[in-house]
C-alpha cells in the first residue's frame, strides 16, 4: 500500500480539515443537513477505497487517528437516530458494523427447513370451477 502521508501529524491536520468544514469536534455538533460522511472522508484524504483507509486503521502510526476519524463519522449517524427519520442512519451504522452479531446481507436460519413434497393423487384438476359436480 502506497504511504499517503508522511508523517501522523500531516494526516492528523488533514482529518481535522475535513471535519472542519462540518464545525465537528469531539463536542456535540450543531443538527446540519450537510453532514460528514465516511466516503467523504476518505476521499477529502486522497484514498482509492475503503480497504486502503482500513489498512491504516489496522497498524501503524496512523491507527490511532483513522479509528478516531470513524468514530467521530459514527458519532454523526448515531445522532440522527434520534431523529424522527433514522432510517439512513441504521443503514449507515449496520454497514459500519453496528447491529448485532447478524452481518447486513446475510440470512441466518436457526429453526429446521420444513421441506413439502406434493405427491400426485391420481386426479386431474378441473380448468375451472363449473366443472366440478359437487352432488
Amino acid at each position: 500500500m502506497p504511504v499517503k502521508f508522511n508523517s501522523s501529524s500531516a494526516f492528523q491536520q488533514r482529518v481535522d480539515a475535513y471535519f472542519d468544514q462540518f464545525n465537528v469536534h469531539d463536542k456535540q455538533s450543531a443538527n446540519k443537513t450537510d453532514v460528514p460522511t465516511f466516503c467523504g472522508l476518505l476521499l477529502f484524504l486522497g484514498f482509492n477505497s475503503r480497504e486502503e483507509f482500513m489498512s491504516y486503521e489496522q497498524s501503524g502510526r496512523f491507527c490511532l487517528i483513522a479509528k478516531r476519524a470513524r468514530l467521530k463519522i459514527e458519532a454523526e449517524y448515531e445522532k440522527r437516530l434520534h431523529q424522527s427519520s433514522s432510517t439512513g442512519a441504521v443503514f449507515a451504522l449496520r454497514t459500519m458494523g453496528w447491529g448485532g452479531d447478524q452481518p447486513l446481507g446475510s440470512i441466518s436460519i436457526s429453526q429446521p427447513v420444513l421441506q413439502i413434497e406434493i405427491q400426485g393423487t391420481g386426479f386431474t384438476p378441473a380448468e375451472s370451477e363449473n366443472l366440478v359436480d359437487l352432488t
